[in-house]
């Protein structure tokens, strides 16, 4: 969401209102998914300014917080089902994104019904017990501070269940076995297409394919 003209990122976003770039974020998601390829959305939530992304406290009642700022996630899962998506650095009134239960277990997986993998930002997991327990089923990156041996402690002082981090495993399964395409399992080439006129046609079609639209009368 475009919520300050300076946010360093803006230009990742679709818009400022949350209709349209739900909608649009909805038909992006079908495009890549109709190919096999998985769509992560992000940040979730509460993520629109890179100003102290990494520790501030976006404090959002719950009307605006549905309203305006779940609103667009919200259309994507619905409309489309985002085989993935991903959390925020910031915290979410007090709580960090990656394990803030009431917008990942309530309303993400609760009330919309999301069945994709929750995975945290880079280096944005932020616990093992409260982040499992919310719904974080992926830490990134590859070296993971708080996931292996100390989700084994947390099943053995009793934090966490067998069968909560089977959910999380489950998610991740149900990713994998989603992009699985009929040539997977073989090596492909990689592939460019750097000619001059392949980069004319796609400086043309941006340029065709833009609209501006305007708001009269409210």
């Amino acid at each position: 969401m475009h919520r300050h003209p300076l946010g360093g990122r803006n230009f990742e976003s679709f818009s400022e209102d949350p209709l349209l770039t739900g909608k649009l974020a909805a038909q992006y998601i079908r495009g890549l998914q109709e190919k096999g390829v998985a769509a992560t959305i992000k940040h979730f939530v509460g993520n629109e300014q890179e100003t102290h992304r990494l520790t501030i406290d976006s404090l959002i009642q719950e009307r605006p917080l549905r309203e305006i700022y779940l609103r667009p996630f919200e259309i994507a899962v619905r409309e489309a089902n985002p085989w993935a998506l991903m959390t925020s650095y910031n915290l979410i009134n007090g709580t960090h994104a990656d394990m803030h239960d009431h917008t990942l277990r309530t309303i993400l997986r609760g009330e919309w019904g999301y069945d994709g993998a929750v995975l945290s930002d880079w280096g944005g997991t932020n616990s093992t017990v409260e982040s499992i327990l919310a719904g974080c089923d992926i830490e990134f990156p590859y070296s993971p501070k708080w996931r292996f041996d100390k989700v084994t402690q947390a099943i053995q002082d009793g934090k966490i269940s067998e069968g909560d981090v089977g959910r999380a495993a489950e998610n991740v399964l149900t990713l994998v076995e989603r992009l699985k395409g009929d040539d997977m399992a073989e090596e492909q080439a990689e592939r460019e297409d750097n000619r001059e006129e392949t980069r004319a046609l796609i400086r043309a079609a941006g340029a065709e394919g833009l609209t501006l639209l305007k708001n009269e009368g409210g």
